[in-house]
């Protein structure tokens, strides 16, 4: 169920990134496509589980605008900007989907996985 959800996602962020200019700057349009949708993959079953056990979407809704922030606003002006950046950081970076695979493997060894954790409908 968190793949259709991904999915939903990186689709629902699709036309923005092919025309609206969000994309990455400095990288292939095909390099920015790839890394958000690793992004939004990796992240979806974490934030599903989130939503699930809290019982609201607020929780996942907080954890998406602290994303936005800290890596469009916070992130992005702490770095100095040059050749390889783009291709490593940012929403659009290498290093975020590399990043959020280890949030997310910590989240389920702390918490459990999924499947030990939640109660079956």
């Amino acid at each position: 169920m968190a793949g259709i959800s991904g999915l939903v996602w990186a689709l629902y962020h699709l036309p923005l990134i092919l025309f609206a200019g969000y994309a990455g700057e400095g990288t292939p349009l095909w390099f920015s496509i790839l890394c958000f949708t690793l992004m939004v993959f990796i992240m979806t079953p974490m934030l599903a589980l989130l939503r699930l056990r809290s019982e609201t979407f607020w929780a996942t809704a907080l954890m998406h605008a602290s994303h936005n922030l800290f890596i469009q606003s916070i992130f992005a002006k702490i770095l100095v900007p040059n050749a390889t950046t783009p291709w490593l950081v940012g929403e659009f970076g290498l290093l975020t989907p590399v990043t959020c695979s280890a949030v997310v493997l910590l989240y389920f060894w702390r918490t459990g996985s999924p499947a030990r954790t939640m109660p079956m409908p």
